[in-house]
């Protein structure tokens, strides 16, 4: 129930203080007052608005009154004025407010309160990987994972991922996995204040210089929390080496059109024995026009698996071609070793790269030795046959042209290994000769066009060939045991004046010949009882070598039709025969120098005779190890038939 405050005219003015509570207002009805009364009531409303006047200043009070109570939709009337208490419902309300606020203010409090456990909880844990950063390709490697409980309450369902680099292989770990990848471990509960650790061993491979990373998470549900939580660790790791190593020799500067070669050589440790791919890559003006070895159908070199340590290393491999076309940025030739991973995953392992700065000349001169102009093996008693060719590739005349074919060679006493006496050239010629040092001596061989008459003018287009034959000195023309450096060098260059009268020199790449071991197979037979069931074949297998230690020596051989092996004496090494595959082998494990020859004997039997049977032995093929000059050797020898 409210309670009314109103202003009576009739009662003394009194100064009345602003309600605390809420004031409200209402319309009043106008009384109907007796008439004896008016003028006494106006008398009194004078002297109140005089009183009031006093406390408002000069403001009547029913201006006051009406700006501080104006409504817009009720008139109002200053005279009276009523002041409530707040009712029920209003209380109602309040309180709902209050609710509404103590909710959101408890609510905020948990949100905040769950992110600062969260934060609390993961500072709270410690976790890392530590291990080599810096690693070499292949190479087996150990990652140590730890973890630490720094808070004072246990951590429960703990479970440890880790998410390996590319081109990891898992090894073992210091606690057994439980999945597959091997790469999730249940740690349980860590206690309060407690540490541990997982050790994880594997291989790595992978692209030199390719960053990968390592990331670890432990995921774990503290006691005195109701969500899981996790920590994350991660170490990155880089490929800086690797046991192979690619290099690219070539000239610096190549004439456009001349035959280039550029050669390869790849290295490794003995312990590497992975399949490898060797790519190169060459500008787009440039064409290859044969390979050493011969390439793949990608045009490739394969290496492929070997479970020996014995396999040759460096190995050499070249290309030869040329540039089409003149730039003013060329290219690098480049060459790439290619490792193929697990799932078929390739790793480029190795790199190499040369620049050679392109010249057009006006005349091209290549140079070929047996056939190849990139590096080759030979031994002492081949026969070099020398192809040069000189080509005026310019649109204008040359003239005076000199040919110089230049051949450095092991010597012994000012005396090359290289038989000058035994040239042979249908042209005529001038050689001079020349002591390099004590074991190294040069010839150079010339062509003018007073030898050669074409050379005096060469119009557009115009070519001349040369071709010679040198010997190479074999043992007995030659003390071999004196040799320093098993390799002979060959170049050429020619000058000439162009159509200014200028003259000018174009120079052809080198050619290394690298001099093997003078190792010869032969093979001898002897028959009895030819043509008929019965027939017999005793044949000798002859090894002789005198320059350079040999290793590893085989030699392999396929008998045909029905016949009977039969070893006939004890010969160096071992020889076996496989009665399925009808496969001879001798092995040998090492040749000195010492040990001029070598041999062995065995028979073949005939049992019974096949009229469409020609051949009694495949031709025998001999392997062999250079001690010297790292190289393999190579040869064969002759196929036996029936009835000889």
């Amino acid at each position: 129930m409210s309670e009314e405050f109103i202003i009576n005219p009739s009662q003394p003015e009194q100064q009345v203080e602003p309600p605390k509570k809420r004031i409200t207002r209402r319309r009043l009805k106008p009384r109907n007052t007796p008439a004896e009364n008016s003028d006494s009531t106006t008398n009194l409303s004078n002297a109140s608005k005089m009183n009031v006047n006093k406390t408002f200043g000069k403001k009547k009070l029913t201006e006051v009154l009406s700006n501080l109570y104006d409504d817009e939709s009720e008139s109002s009337n200053p005279h009276e004025i009523s002041i409530k208490k707040t009712g029920a419902f209003n209380k109602l309300l309040l309180f709902i407010f209050i609710g509404v606020f103590i909710a959101a203010v408890v609510w905020a409090g948990f949100f905040f309160s769950s992110n600062k456990n969260n934060e609390s909880g993961n500072s709270q844990v410690s976790l890392s990987i530590n291990g080599p950063t810096e690693l070499s390709l292949g190479a087996t490697t150990t990652y140590m994972i730890s973890y630490e409980n720094n808070s004072n309450v246990s951590l429960k369902k703990s479970v440890l991922n880790a998410y390996f680099p590319e081109g990891f292989i898992f090894l073992s770990s210091s606690l057994p996995a439980n999945n597959a990848g091997h790469n999730e471990w249940n740690i349980g509960t860590i206690p309060p204040y407690q540490k541990g650790s997982l050790n994880v061993t594997g291989l790595t491979y992978g692209s030199l210089n390719d960053q990968k990373s390592w990331r670890v998470f432990l995921n774990y549900l503290p006691t005195n929390f109701n969500s899981e939580l996790q920590k994350a660790a991660t170490l990155t790791t880089i490929i800086t080496s690797a046991p192979v190593k690619l290099t690219i020799s070539g000239p610096d500067q190549v004439s456009v059109g001349a035959d280039v070669v550029y050669t390869f050589n790849l290295q490794k440790n003995p312990t590497w024995n992975n399949a490898m791919i060797i790519v190169p890559q060459v500008p787009q003006n440039f064409v290859i026009t044969s390979s050493s070895p011969s390439f793949d159908k990608n045009n490739q070199w394969v290496i492929p698996f070997s479970s020996s340590t014995s396999n040759l290393f460096p190995t050499t491999f070249s290309i030869t071609g040329n540039y089409t076309g003149n730039s003013d940025n060329p290219a690098p030739i480049k060459g790439l070793i290619i490792m193929q991973g697990a799932g078929g995953q390739n790793y480029q392992i190795g790199l190499a790269q040369l620049t050679s700065s392109l010249i057009k000349n006006d005349v091209a001169v290549n140079l070929a030795i047996n056939s190849s102009a990139a590096d080759f093996n030979s031994r002492p008693g081949d026969t070099l046959n020398i192809t040069l060719r000189v080509k005026n590739q310019s649109a204008k005349l040359i003239s005076n042209a000199v040919v110089k074919l230049i051949l450095t060679a092991p010597a012994d006493h000012n005396v090359s290994m290289l038989n000058w006496a035994a040239l042979i050239d249908k042209n005529q010629n001038t050689v001079v000769g020349e002591q390099i040092d004590d074991n190294t001596r040069r010839g150079i061989i010339s062509w003018n066009s007073g030898q050669i008459p074409a050379l005096a003018k060469l119009k557009p287009k115009d070519e001349v060939v040369i071709n010679i034959q040198l010997p190479i000195k074999d043992a007995k023309k030659f003390d071999l045991s004196v040799i320093k450096s098993a390799l002979i060098t060959a170049s050429a260059e020619v000058k000439f004046k162009d159509a200014a009268k200028t003259t000018q020199s174009v120079s052809t790449n080198s050619i290394n010949l690298t001099l093997n071991s003078d190792l010869i197979f032969s093979s001898d037979n002897s028959v009895t009882n030819a043509g008929v069931a019965g027939e017999k074949h005793l044949i000798n297998w002859v090894i002789n070598n005198t320059f350079h230690t040999l290793k590893n020596i085989t030699i392999t051989a396929t008998a045909f039709g029905d016949v009977a092996f039969s070893p006939i004496d004890k010969a160096a090494g071992q020889v076996t025969y496989d009665p399925e595959q009808k496969k001879i082998t001798w092995s040998v494990i090492e040749m000195p120098t010492e040990t001029d020859v070598l041999n062995t004997s065995f028979s073949l039997t005939l049992n019974t005779t096949n009229p469409t049977q020609n051949l009694l032995l495949s031709k025998a093929h001999l392997t062999a190890e250079d001690t010297v000059t790292g190289k393999t050797i190579d040869l064969a020898a002759e196929e036996i038939p029936l009835g000889q």
